[in-house]
């Protein structure tokens, strides 16, 4: 081999080399397009990218390209298309767009992702949750408000029905009489002091016609026993009763021949006004709720306990 030759490999062999150390996409595809007599808008065209990126890859530029995935396919086939060499191009492409920084982005994209997916996950458990103890308090305060506004200590309509029907001596409750009652000490216990009342009728005394008493003279003669009764009777009809509520109650009233004059629960506000034989027989649920007048007399029903049923005659002896 000659001096001469041995110089001329020599310079192709740095030809080379040179070429292979310069040597990168964007040129490796200009080259090859204009070689082929392409323009930009018909590799464009083909590859149905807009001109502006096609100009990029030949600048190697690839920074406006979202990833690097996409990046290999649109040089792989612009290389098919201007017939270059495809695996010196993609060799060209990995010095130039590393493809290991791709799983490392992808890996903390789909992290952020779950994160911010669990976050909102637990911001809808916290506001559900919050909700609900909303709920459970507002609940709370109006059971508490309904309840305050009840006064247990009042019967129920029901349940002095019910007591009235079954009777205060089937309830093993006692019967006393009015003046008694009034009469109980202060210290007296509650339970014993117990409002049903009966006040036995006047009884008349009966006189002997064999008595020893001398015969009234005929201007001290008594009154007929007719006109007598007739005079009682005509009184005891003028007889009223009238009862105001000041809440609901239930209540019977009868006279002195029977008549039923007042029955069942009577609301809150109402007064009535009542006229029959006396005496009349009183049953009153809720005695603590009822202002009571006997022939345009008040008549007090502070003695009978609130919650009991007041059983009682009038007038009162």
């Amino acid at each position: 081999m000659t001096d001469k030759q041995q110089d001329l490999i020599t310079e192709d062999t740095v030809e080379q080399e040179s070429r292979d150390i310069t040597a990168t996409v964007g040129g490796i595809l200009q080259a090859a397009r204009e070689a082929k007599g392409l323009t930009i808008d018909d590799i464009a065209g083909r590859l149905h990218l807009r001109p502006s990126l096609v100009r990029d890859i030949e600048a190697d530029k690839f920074d406006g390209i979202s990833s690097a995935t996409y990046a290999r396919g649109y040089v792989r086939n612009y290389a098919r298309i201007v017939g270059a060499d495809v695996s010196e191009v993609m060799a060209c492409l990995a010095q130039q767009v590393p493809s290991e920084a791709e799983p490392a982005m992808q890996s903390f994209s789909r992290k952020t992702t779950h994160q911010a997916r669990d976050s909102r996950l637990m911001m809808v458990t916290w506001l559900i949750a919050i909700v609900l103890a909303a709920l459970l308090v507002l609940w709370w305060v109006q059971k508490s408000t309904m309840s305050t506004g009840i006064d247990l200590s009042r019967p129920s309509a029901e349940e002095v029905a019910a007591a009235v029907e079954l009777g205060a001596t089937a309830a093993g409750e006692p019967v006393v009489d009015t003046a008694a009652l009034a009469d109980a000490p202060a210290d007296m216990p509650a339970d014993v002091m117990v409002e049903e009342t009966a006040v036995p009728a006047a009884i008349e005394p009966t006189t002997d016609a064999s008595s020893s008493n001398p015969p009234l003279s005929a201007d001290k003669q008594p009154a007929e026993p007719s006109e007598t009764a007739t005079a009682s009777t005509a009184d005891a009809a003028d007889a009223s009763l009238k009862l105001s509520l000041s809440g609901d109650c239930w209540m019977k009233v009868t006279d002195a021949t029977g008549k039923v004059l007042i029955n069942g629960v009577k609301e809150a506000g109402r007064s009535i006004t009542v006229n029959g034989t006396a005496p009349f027989n009183l049953v009153v649920g809720a005695p603590q709720v009822v202002t009571l007048q006997y022939n345009g007399e008040n008549v007090s029903l502070a003695d009978y306990p609130a919650g009991k049923v007041a059983r009682f005659s009038l007038p009162l002896e």
